[in-house]
Order: C-alpha cells, then structure tokens, then sequence
C-alpha cells in the first residue's frame, strides 16, 4: 500500500489529554502513552482517516512528523476515506495524569493473617457495596486512568468479583494484577477471566515452606493451597508474581523458598522483612532488624547465583535486585553525580495511586498502615477521584522533589550520597517514625548506603559479572 494513501492512527490508539500533558497518543488498554508538542499534536488530530498524505493539511513540518508516526507504528494508510473509532476522538481529563490505581476491593478476608496490616481478621476496614465499587470503576475511568489492579484483604471473597471486573473492561480499562492468597484461584475462575481475555497477572503471598507460611496466614493447608493456585495459574498460562515476609523463624528458609518458587513457575518476588504494625503488633518477638535482614540477603546472594537465578527478583528490601538480566542494589535511584534536585522522591507514586476499602487515596500501601499518616489524604466519599487528581494534599505530596526533601532535612542535604539515595522510601520512614513526618529519613536507606552494603552487595555483584 502506498504511503500517500488516507491516513489514520491504527485503531488501537486513543488520542487523550490531561491537565499538564495535554497532547497525547495512549494505547488502547493502558499501554504507555506518547505524549506530544502541540504541533506535532496537531498533525496527529489530522490522521482520522479523511485526509491523504499528499493532502495540504501536512505542508510544513507535517510530512516529518508523518514520517515519524508511522516509524512508531502509530498509524496506517488506507485505500478508501475511512474514520476513527467513537473511542478514539480526543478527550481531556481537567486532572493529573496516572497510570494505575492500586484498588483494594475490601477490608475482609477468608484468612487470619497474624501480620495484617489493616486488620483484616477482626474486619477493621469495610467491604464496599457493588454500588460503591462500580461508582469508583466509573470514577477511575472519568480521570483517564487505564491500568487498574485489584487487592483486599482479598478481593476474590466478593461474590460480585467477576462484576466488578466486567464493569472495569467495560469502561476501557486493562486489569493487570489481581493480588490474593490464592485459596479461591481455581478453574472457573481462570475460565472465567480467558472468556474475557483478561489476563491478569496473580500475585501471591508465599511465607516460605510449611510450617511457616501456615502459621503466617493463620490458616491450615495455606501452603499447599497457594502451591497449588502458583501451579494451576503457570499451567493456563497466568503469570505470577510472589512476595515473601522474612521473620526469625523463615530467615534460614530463604534459599529453599526461592528455589520452590522457580519451579512453580513463578516471574517476579518481593522480599521484606516483617512490619510490625496492625494485626503484627503481637509478633514482635519474630522481627528482624535492619541489620539482620541485610545480612541474610548477603548470606543468600551467592547462593541465588549459584542456583542460576531460579526467580526474578524485583527487590529484596532495597539491597538486592535481579531483573530482566541486570543485577543491581535497588536502593540506588540515581546517579551520585547528577542534577536530582527536580526529580521526585517517589517514582512509582507518581504514576500509580492506592485506593484503600474506606475510599482513602494514597501514594502506596504502606502509607496505610499509620492511622496518622492516612488521615492527612483525601478520601472518596469526601471527595471526588478526580477532585483528588487536581487539588489535594495528596497531589501536593506526589509532586514532592528531592530539593523539596534535602531542604527539609539538612543532615540529607549534606550526605555524599543524597542523589543515589534520592531521599529513600516514603513508606519506611513513616514506619519509621510512627507516621509522625512524611518527609523524615529512610533509616534502611541510611544504613544500606552508609553502613556499606550497597559497596558489599555491588562487590558481589562485579564478582559476579566479571566471571560470566
């Protein structure tokens, strides 16, 4: 086909606007946007399938910005005038741009864990009515948000799940994750979401071998329940993610529980030590120190690559990662001798929201677990999603940069590894210190950068790369 036929974009794009970043080209279902000069904008609003390539709307720059849409892949060339899909017409959201929203469906659960964060066992948090819940589907999608993962307590508990999610891919949006023990991941389930073409992955918790992850979850056969959910969803083709909590009784289990999950199939594992906080103020006896976590993960390093890298591992607490081939200390945001200062202290709560059971938006799940900190952000019900996205303390916050954060704390200001630490994590610090400062020090941070383990890790690391 000639390339001076009728141009449009390829149906599977949407032409999309937010307040801030007004121009923009997103893939149908949440992929990742590309976002466009107002001229370039303009020629793209031209690609609807009623104009050539020869046509004068292109004269000037046009044909170059032509040339590199269709280098992306953006558009096609038709024989005949033809038009965009209803869907794909430009429409702006007057809020703040965001990839996912991290929605938690309910306070409940069919488990008993004895670190619950919110309290799930004495159902401290509510489970929303269908009403409730399709009501923010809707809100989700009315601010343009096309990523949406589900979690709980656990969310499969609901028997109006499958509603939830149909409402969800009804209004556009992609399910990416659904977070769960795995005790009702079964066949028709799976059956259910394939009908769909939903696929999601499922990210499981998995507390090392039996005892332990019995004991943890509060409920008899969990271990074999969850191996089994791991299993049936790498047979049918689900991806799996995993996250482990390390406490004094599973710390010498690591090894074992890493090299279980490889051969369960499982894509991703997040390893960090036992919080304390919720249900887990009784199990202080069983928490690790700082200190005690890193050294095991030191302890461990060498023999994860001596097993060949069994489970990609997204973090172990900050010190350790291994991802799509690159080994790393994940606690090192950037590079030591560049211009930080504009960036923001938290990546991941700039793109991707949590929206507890009560309807309190925050940056990240461990925002939550402090009454004091949690109360600060806004809250459906009181507010609006897209009111939250436009004016509130929790855009103030997401927009936080590492100036902001060095100015506020001196000591930081004057560290030679400001950059590299880039302010650390939000959620530890406020764990730290009781949710009393949202803008206090990272104390694991601290300890990694100098208490030398990022020079130990990074050592192994370099062993490593240098005998491959």
């Amino acid at each position: 086909m000639e390339k001076n036929g009728y141009v449009r974009i390829k149906p599977e794009y949407l032409l999309r606007g937010w307040k801030g970043l007004p121009y923009a080209l997103v893939k149908r279902g949440g992929g990742r946007p590309y976002f466009m000069k107002p001229n370039v904008f303009r020629t793209v609003q031209f690609c609807n399938g009623r104009f050539t390539a020869d046509s004068p709307v292109f004269i000037g720059g046009g044909k170059e910005h032509l040339a590199e849409l269709d280098k992306f892949g953006l558009i096609e060339y038709l024989d005949e005038p033809g038009n965009l899909l209803p869907d794909q017409e430009y429409r702006y959201f007057d809020n703040r741009y965001l990839t996912r929203v991290h929605w938690s469906l309910t306070g409940h659960c069919n488990y008993r864990c004895r670190h619950c964060y919110m309290s799930a066992p004495h159902a401290a948090l509510p489970h929303p009515t269908t009403e409730q819940c399709l009501d923010i589907a809707d809100q989700i999608a009315d601010c343009g948000i096309m990523r949406v993962s589900l979690t709980g307590g656990e969310p499969l508990i609901r028997r109006d799940f499958l509603r939830i999610v149909d409402h969800i891919l009804e209004r556009g949006m992609r399910i990416d994750v659904i977070m769960t023990n795995g005790a009702l991941v079964d066949e028709a389930l799976l059956d259910a979401l394939d009908a769909r073409g939903c696929h999601p992955e499922f990210n499981m918790s998995f507390d090392g071998p039996k005892p332990w992850h019995d004991w943890l979850r509060g409920v008899e056969g969990a271990h074999e329940s969850v191996r089994r959910a791991l299993a049936l969803c790498h047979e049918r083709g689900f991806v799996t993610g995993t996250e482990l909590v390390l406490h004094k009784g599973n710390i010498g289990t690591l090894r074992e529980s890493v090299n279980m999950l490889g051969e369960l199939g499982v894509s991703s594992l997040k390893v960090n030590r036992l919080n304390c906080v919720g249900e887990g103020e009784a199990l202080s006896e069983y928490a690790l120190t700082a200190q005690e976590e890193f050294e095991a993960y030191l302890d461990y390093i060498p023999h994860y690559l001596e097993d060949g890298m069994p489970v990609p591992i997204l973090s172990l607490s900050g010190v350790f990662r291994a991802f799509e081939g690159e080994l790393s200390v994940g606690a090192e945001r950037n590079p030591e001798d560049g211009d930080c200062g504009r960036l923001p202290i938290c990546a991941s709560a700039r793109t991707t929201m949590y929206l507890g059971p009560d309807g309190r938006i925050l940056p990240c799940i461990p925002m939550s677990e402090r009454d004091t900190t949690s109360e600060l952000f806004p809250q459906v019900g009181s507010t609006t999603l897209a009111e939250a996205l436009s004016d509130s303390f929790y855009l103030d916050f997401i927009s936080t940069t590492l100036d902001d954060y060095l100015a506020h704390n001196p000591t930081c200001a004057a560290c030679a590894y400001k950059n590299r630490c880039g302010g650390g994590c939000r959620g530890r610090a406020v764990d730290a210190n009781g949710g009393s400062d949202l803008l206090d020090r990272d104390p694991d941070a601290c300890l990694i950068f100098k208490g030398g383990y990022y020079d130990r890790v990074k050592k192994l690391i370099d062993a490593y790369e240098a005998a491959k």
